[in-house]
């Protein structure tokens, strides 16, 4: 499934959702922007409402974004990845060098190793899951109203590709490859994350040549 709105003649905004999301987490983005140029969000295989591939991999979702691309006719774009997304994003980065204009990187980093109580919660009480994201993933400044909207739409696979996220993030790193990455990049990183923090995007950034961070307060 891809969300494909708007239309113009500058690379093409390719959107890449986290682990459990699918691409109902970018709608604001797409009615944003979508008057401005070309911009693409993708349910990842097992997400929303695309099926499943043979397995669960950053490398595999990696091979969706690019088959997403071909089939779409988008020989260059902007990729923009949350969390997980990031991770896809970089991945491409360093896959097809020439197929990347820009790179956003949001609330990402150059490796993960996730929380054991993540884990925790898929295995074991998977229903409450959007109620844990509700209390780790929003700052204490955000609106209450807004957290609700979003818990409420942020899990958006099925138990067993939730897990399989978190399974192929847990050890993954590109932090010895970086320095080939040579698309601009922007990393962008909410103050009050507790999960990817502004400590790991300043990381992130460092090591990919002329990238830049942005900490948004009060996020």
């Amino acid at each position: 499934r891809v969300r494909d709105e708007g239309e113009g003649k500058l690379p093409p905004v390719v959107l890449i959702h986290g682990a459990t999301c699918s691409s109902v987490v970018w709608i604001d983005v797409l009615r944003r922007l979508a008057g401005r140029r070309r911009i693409v969000a993708i349910d990842l295989p097992g997400h929303g409402q695309s099926d499943p591939w043979h397995g669960v991999s950053v490398d595999l979702y990696r091979d969706a974004v690019g088959t997403v691309c071909a089939e779409l006719g988008i020989p260059r774009a902007v990729l923009v990845g949350h969390s997980m997304g990031g991770a896809i994003a970089l991945a491409c980065a360093l896959a097809w060098p020439e197929r990347i204009a820009w790179l956003g990187l949001v609330g990402t980093a150059a490796e993960f190793r996730p929380l054991p109580a993540i884990f925790d919660t898929i295995e074991n009480d998977f229903g409450r899951l959007p109620e844990w994201f509700g209390l780790v993933s929003y700052s204490p400044a955000t609106p209450r109203d807004v957290v609700e909207r979003w818990t409420a739409v942020l899990v958006q696979a099925p138990q067993e590709v939730c897990l399989a996220d978190f399974r192929a993030l847990d050890g993954w790193s590109l932090r010895a490859r970086l320095g080939e990455i040579r698309a601009p990049s922007l990393v962008i990183c909410g103050a009050d994350d507790a999960l990817t923090t502004p400590l790991r995007s300043h990381d992130l950034a460092a090591g990919i040549a002329g990238a830049r961070a942005v900490i948004v307060p009060r996020a």
